[in-house]
């Protein structure tokens, strides 16, 4: 059965919040345009985290046309980190370009890039809007010799804190940084560490991520991008393998990006499909159920009720736990205190996406809680 493609109509944000979160309205008005916010309407604290978050040049576009954001003495900050990130984007993409330039002679196929490079280059209004400090390429493991050295005669130098013997079990190699330009570049020949679920899950075997990619350009150099269904499937999962509120609504506003200029063209059957019996269903039901839930997405309730019979992880008391928890600690930024921790916050967030069934997740939190224990998240297959 085909589902229907969902219809791009901005619908309102949910009436049940006191004060509309005004991160929440931004990435509404994100997705959906609009009247934009006033700078006003965000309190110091919201306008600090939204800096902090990475989210500093989504606002400054919004609030740039209101005639009293001038007079806010948070101006000069919106402005100032509106400039660095256009300075970091440029210099990202010049050294971007440098590295395809210098691969692409050497390489088997044009270089891979994942996750935010590849998705705010390809569907971001503009890459500034999207501030990263790293540079994610995939290559096959028999070209990972060639790309250290172009790197190394880039200006790049290994840069790790894990130890040699962590990266031969790793899913990339350590990272290389250049000092001047402040850039990482992690190369990796794996989209997880064999060592995880989703590692082990043939949906992310090699041989299926190469039938997935796709050939592309990157200011006119030939490259390689995952398919848009496997980017957003990758994407979901990774951003809930890390329980990083600090920066972690990127990877939502590269989900909302990806979806909102691909949404006719998201081949959701082939996404349901490979979902069967897949460890990535969880995280993929939470990130678009959360997006769908907030009117950050469009999506037919159809897919939703799909994804939610494809997993056992997530049940509905869990995953209105975790929307709230997304909504209060990844969008708002609320500050952790004595008794709920950022350690709390990881304990609920792992316990709850265990690979068990929901009842016993469920049951178990509180159990965790108490003791301060951590689920083992990623149990192998």
């Amino acid at each position: 059965m085909q589902h229907p493609h969902p219809t791009l109509i901005p619908a309102p944000l949910p009436r049940r919040h006191k004060r509309r979160s005004p991160l929440l309205t931004l990435l509404h008005h994100t997705a959906w345009g609009g009247d934009a916010p006033r700078l006003t309407a965000f309190h110091s604290d919201e306008i600090r985290w939204a800096v902090a978050t990475g989210l500093g040049p989504l606002l400054f576009e919004a609030v740039r046309h209101d005639p009293q954001a001038r007079h806010s003495v948070h101006w000069p900050l919106l402005q100032s980190v509106a400039l660095t990130e256009r300075v970091f984007a440029a210099d990202r993409a010049e050294a971007l370009s440098a590295l395809v330039d210098a691969c692409a002679p050497r390489l088997r196929t044009p270089l891979t890039l994942l996750k935010g490079i590849s998705i705010s280059e390809q569907h971001y209004p503009a890459a500034y809007l999207r501030p990263m400090r790293d540079l994610d390429v995939l290559v096959v493991p028999q070209d990972i010799p060639v790309v250290e050295a172009v790197l190394t005669g880039l200006g790049y130098e290994p840069d790790g804190a894990q130890p040699p013997t962590y990266y031969r079990r790793h899913h990339h190699i350590k990272p290389f940084y250049h000092r001047r330009l402040d850039l990482w570049v992690e190369v990796h020949h794996s989209l997880f560490p064999l060592r995880r679920r989703t590692g082990q899950d043939p949906l992310f075997a090699r041989a299926h991520v190469a039938a997935q990619l796709r050939q592309g350009t990157l200011h006119g150099r030939a490259v390689s991008r995952l398919s848009e269904e496997l980017q957003l499937v990758y994407t979901a999962v990774h951003w809930t393998e890390h329980c990083e509120p600090d920066g972690g609504v990127l990877a939502l506003l590269d989900i909302i990006y990806l979806v909102k200029n691909s949404a006719r063209t998201l081949a959701w059957e082939q996404i349901l499909s490979w979902l069967e019996r897949s460890a990535a269903a969880p995280a993929v039901y939470l990130v678009l159920s959360y997006l769908a839930s907030r009117q950050l997405i469009a999506l037919s309730s159809l897919v939703l009720e799909r994804l939610a019979l494809l997993q056992h992880t997530l049940g509905r008391a869990g995953l209105a736990a975790l929307h709230r928890l997304i909504d209060r600690y990844f969008v708002d930024g609320r500050p952790f205190g004595r008794l709920w921790t950022a350690r709390n916050l990881e304990i609920v967030w792992r316990t709850l996406l265990s690979a068990k069934p929901y009842w016993r997740n469920t049951l178990q939190t509180p159990w965790n809680l108490l003791f301060g224990r951590t689920q083992i998240f990623y149990d192998p297959l």
